[in-house]
This record gives structure tokens, sequence and C-alpha cells, in this order.
């Protein structure tokens, strides 16, 4: 499903993550913008546009799952004076202006960015979020965990994952501790 507009719930519970960019259109266009300055003109490598989009996500939203408690906190307090639930609604936007995530948020921008660069003829490849459940005893690669994997027009598959610190192909899993395998 496309990544704009749409809500995207984890598979361990949480927040249900609505991406929106009209409910915060400032913070939208803002990233998108910076993902645009560092591509620096017309897009003759769709690699470039790429690392663009991972470098803007990996420099405005860092890593805190007690970052991303306090922000699901904070917004339950403001909206009805309750701690948060499983299934709350929040945009992502409101994660973008507090600067920190974890993997679904990441992913989530760097989907939203590459799927609107797509929709103004920037890109011309397909995005999704994806996400997988592994269970390992290294802790590593276990758990439930989301990326983003662009497909270039030619039909191969590019995973961004901010969390991990990793642009490239799924299939090099010596580069990354993750397996992206979807089943």
């Amino acid at each position: 499903t496309v990544i704009h507009g749409g809500v995207y719930y984890g598979i361990y519970g949480g927040e249900a993550i609505v991406v929106d960019p009209a409910n915060d259109p400032d913070i939208y266009s803002n990233w998108m913008s910076a993902a645009a300055d560092l591509i620096g003109g017309p897009v003759s490598d769709e690699r470039a546009a790429l690392r663009a989009v991972f470098k803007t996500v990996s420099d405005r939203m860092t890593y805190s799952e007690n970052g991303v408690q306090a922000t699901l906190e904070k917004v339950a307090q403001l909206s009805a004076g309750r701690e948060s639930r499983d299934g709350d609604k929040v945009d992502l936007s409101v994660f973008m202006h507090e600067g920190v995530g974890v993997c679904r948020h990441q992913a989530l921008a760097c989907g939203f960015i590459l799927e609107a660069f797509s929709s103004e003829g920037i890109l011309r490849g397909e995005t999704r979020v994806l996400r997988n459940a592994i269970k390992s005893p290294d802790p590593r690669i276990s758990g439930g965990h989301a990326w983003t994997q662009y497909t270039t027009p030619s039909g191969f598959n590019i995973v961004l994952d901010v969390a991990q610190n990793y642009i490239g192909s799924p299939d090099n899993s010596a580069e990354t501790p993750w397996r992206y395998q979807l089943s």
C-alpha cells in the first residue's frame, strides 16, 4: 500500500503511525527539501537520491526507544490526559518534530520521502516499508524490525535501514546483522 495517507501498526503493538502531510505540511516539506538539497540538482543517479534520503533521516531522527515512549506519553497527556495505549493514532510528524524514533518511524520517514520523490518524477521506482520478525539466540537478529525497500525500475531492490545504519542489497547479510527476509 502507499505510505502517504497510510497507517502503520507494528508487530508488537504500540501506536498506529499515521503518515499524512496534511496534518503538518511544514515538517514533511522541510524533510523533503533537506533531502532534495543534498541531491543538489536533477537526479542522474538514483543511488545518490537514496543516500540523500538516508542521510536526511539519519541526521534528523535519532534511534531512541526511550524517546519514543516519552513522546507517546506527552501526546497522550496532551490529547486525552491519560496514559498512551496500543493502537493510539499518532502522526509521524510528531516524531519528526521530536527527532526521535525507532526502526518503524525511520523506515516510514525514508519511505515517505522516497514515495514523494517518485510522485514528483525525481525517482521512478517503487517504495515499500517492510517488516519481519526473526527468532534467534543472537539478540541483534531477533525480534521485530522494519525497514524501507526501494525497487528500481529495472527490479533491483535496495534496503534503507537507518536503525541498522545500512543501505544496500537485501542479500548482503554480511554487512548488517538483520536478515531482510519476508517470511
